[in-house]
């Protein structure tokens, strides 16, 4: 029996020693872990000063690395070169401290991996608020849609096209409105279809107007014509022996040849006016009815009543009606010079009292154009 216990105490004691004895794995794995982690000269974790065993590992003493001189980087600060500042931060000292119960995973105050340096900002912070992440991923700006921008062009474009098609059409269309109200048709409105009177009337009044405008520029083109051609005339007679000789060639003026400032007898009449009828028509208000009356043409330059009045003065002004008696019949010499200071008295009163006759003129533009709009 004691033999037995002997050698079951034996086994037991052996079995305990057995299982409570690390095994060789396990001592392989804590020291290699401690020569991967803990290796002599590792500028992560620094140098262990304590024995390998893993019964030390709770109370091993962290040793910083030393610094070496020929270091690439400066542990000065931020402005040194070092990209993240000093390893140390105020308040640390050179010795090393003691963490029990952390093992190789804890960062040791002064160690550069521990914590970076407080700058007033972290390291993944720029001066714009923005942070490493959104430089290296910026958030990008959505572009605009494409359709919808493409659609806004397509649509500007093809309103321009259309804009100059209507400005190049503009002349066509509105002479053919205009032709057609002429020829007494009623236009209609482009959107609803309806008969549009009122651009009827307008169109209607434009035309008046612009009749009224051609005819008053023909008489006045004549008029000024032909007294040009009969100046160049007078002139072209000369002087003394030349002036006689010439006479021969050139026939004599009647009364009919001298332009009269007077609108001339319509075009259809029976028979061109008299002598008699032309001297009747040689009053203040025919002739100022003449003169002024083109003065109301929308295009023409705006000359004033008062100067038109004048240059007539300076034409027909007795002095300078010489030359032209000179050269009128013998037989109607003498009506020709009564005429021309008819003319020259209607001139001096139409002076005398100018605003009236424009007045009159202007008014009876008015009644034309409210007898037309009553006929139409």
């Amino acid at each position: 029996m004691p033999s037995q216990m002997s050698t079951k105490n034996t086994y037991s004691s052996a079995n305990t020693e057995r299982f409570s004895r690390p095994s060789r794995r396990t001592q392989v794995k804590a020291f290699g872990n401690a020569d991967l982690l803990g290796k002599p000269g590792s500028a992560l974790f620094g140098t262990p000063s304590s024995s390998r065993s893993s019964a030390s590992l709770e109370s091993s003493t962290w040793t910083p690395p030393p610094e070496s001189s020929s270091a690439p980087f400066s542990t000065s600060g931020w402005g040194s070169g070092s990209p993240y500042g000093s390893a140390n931060r105020s308040g640390d000292s050179g010795v090393a401290q003691e963490r029990p119960n952390l093992g190789y995973l804890a960062f040791p105050p002064g160690s550069s991996s521990a914590m970076l340096p407080d700058h007033g900002a972290s390291f993944g912070e720029t001066a714009g608020g923005s942070t490493s992440s959104d430089i290296r991923n910026p958030t990008p700006t959505p572009p605009p849609p494409a359709e919808e921008t493409l659609e806004d062009d397509w649509s500007a474009h093809l309103a321009s096209l259309h804009a100059a098609r209507l400005a190049r059409e503009a002349p066509t269309a509105t002479a053919g409105e205009e032709y057609w109200v002429s020829c007494g048709g009623v236009l209609r409105n482009p959107t609803t279809g309806k008969r549009d009177i009122e651009r009827t009337r307008a169109v209607k009044e434009e035309l008046r107007v612009r009749e009224r405008e051609r005819k008053l520029r023909e008489q006045w083109d004549a008029y000024v014509n032909a007294w040009d051609s009969l100046v160049a005339r007078v002139r072209s007679r000369g002087k003394g022996k030349g002036k006689e000789m010439q006479s021969e060639d050139d026939p004599l003026l009647s009364f009919a040849d001298i332009p009269w400032p007077i609108s001339p007898p319509p075009k259809d009449a029976p028979s061109p006016g008299t002598k008699e009828e032309t001297v009747a028509l040689l009053r203040a208000t025919p002739i100022a009815t003449f003169l002024l009356s083109p003065l109301t043409i929308r295009s023409e330059s705006p000359t004033l009543p008062r100067d038109r009045v004048r240059s007539a003065l300076l034409r027909w002004h007795p002095d300078k009606m010489g030359a032209l008696l000179d050269m009128v019949r013998p037989d109607e010499r003498e009506d020709v010079q009564n005429a021309v200071h008819a003319v020259l008295r209607a001139l001096q009163v139409i002076g005398k009292d100018l605003p009236r006759f424009w007045d009159a003129i202007l008014k009876a533009m008015e009644d034309e154009k409210n007898e037309a709009g009553v006929t139409r």
